[in-house]
């Protein structure tokens, strides 16, 4: 029985631990494929950030009516194609030189939300903070070069309590990422 049991975590604990190692694969997979794409933007849309941030372009809200014809990319100091987020957004088709009419960036950041303190601890010297990470999309149309939309899509809070050993969401390492079907979704919602 004993015997059984020592197997059986064995077993847990190598089906884990293969998942991980799978989980990691893909990911690291992806974002290499993501860069070497990356490499094939066209210079008329990298143009659009080669001396400006999206923050500088004129926000005028409005209706997004781009018929489909959009790219989604990344915002990591550079434009960064997301192959999976465009299958998932039908909008591979216009990858690398169709026409579009409009670009989503989307931005991953954090906001501190508040710092972690033990028994008797002073707050102001605690190093462990706690953040709530979000998504910032803003939808540029190349036409008349403003942003029509912003939009904010945001994580899980940062667990109020947290032990010794675990980060601010548990254990997981995409824990507190905002959920790419949410992503989705509200892009979705947001073009005509």
């Amino acid at each position: 029985m004993k015997n059984k049991r020592i197997l059986i975590g064995v077993g847990i604990f190598l089906l884990i631990t293969f998942a991980g190692i799978f989980w990691l694969y893909n990911k690291i997979s992806n974002i290499q494929e993501n860069r070497e794409l990356s490499a094939q933007i066209p210079s008329s849309l990298t143009d659009f950030f080669a001396s400006k941030k999206i923050e500088d372009y004129p926000y005028e809200p409005q209706e997004v009516n781009w018929d489909g014809r959009f790219m989604l990319f990344d915002w990591e100091g550079n434009l960064v194609y997301n192959k999976q987020r465009n299958e998932a957004l039908k909008t591979n088709q216009y990858f690398p030189n169709g026409e579009i009419k409009g670009i989503v960036l989307v931005k991953h950041d954090s906001k501190l939300r508040g710092v972690y303190v033990e028994d008797g601890e002073d707050p102001n010297r605690s190093s462990e903070k706690a953040y709530q990470q979000y998504y910032a999309l803003s939808f540029l149309d190349l036409a008349s070069e403003k942003v029509l939309v912003r939009d904010t899509i945001w994580g899980e809070e940062p667990k109020q309590n947290k032990r010794e050993h675990e980060d601010q969401h548990g254990i997981l390492p995409t824990a507190g990422i905002p959920s790419e079907g949410d992503l989705i979704k509200k892009i979705e919602e947001k073009i005509k």
